[in-house]
């Protein structure tokens, strides 16, 4: 959204972000070895991902995300 100008361009909301494709979602991003150690996975069925869940929590706050798996991001 650059500076924030363009905030109020509700089109401009829902362009996917470049290297994941995901538009509205909050996901917790991981790469092939970690979501394989984690036992997680995500498979896609008819044009729709499919994924596992994991809870991330630090100290009194918790959030629960569907995981995206990803080539490239660190370990």
């Amino acid at each position: 959204m650059f500076d924030g100008r363009f905030a109020n361009n509700a089109w401009l909301q829902e362009l996917p972000e470049p290297t994941t494709k995901v538009v509205w979602e909050n996901v917790a991003k991981m790469n092939p070895s970690t979501a394989e150690r984690l036992g997680v996975g995500s498979k896609l069925d008819g044009g729709r991902y499919l994924t596992d869940t994991v809870e991330i929590e630090v100290g009194q706050y918790r959030v629960e995300l569907p995981v995206w798996i990803q080539p490239g991001i660190g370990r």
